[in-house]
């Protein structure tokens, strides 16, 4: 099975992040609270997901049997 990262973020600054996952043939999940983030179209899953909507970041980790989480500033 493929592993999976939650990345917390799909700004400018978590570009490189995304990318280096495909690089490493880890599948990027995509959180940021907005429709627009600029780093979306990179991500292989992406979801708009409030900062503190801990069950939803939980059920979207379940459902993709998140191996870690990381982020960028």
């Amino acid at each position: 099975m493929k592993q999976s990262v939650l990345i917390f973020g799909g700004g400018s600054n978590q570009s490189t992040l995304i990318k280096a996952s495909k690089t490493v043939g880890v599948e990027s999940v995509v959180l940021d609270i907005s429709p627009k983030a600029p780093s979306r179209h990179l991500a292989d899953k992406f979801y708009v997901v409030k900062k503190d909507d801990y069950k939803k970041t939980l059920e979207i980790a379940k459902a993709h049997k998140i191996s870690g989480l990381a982020t960028t500033q």
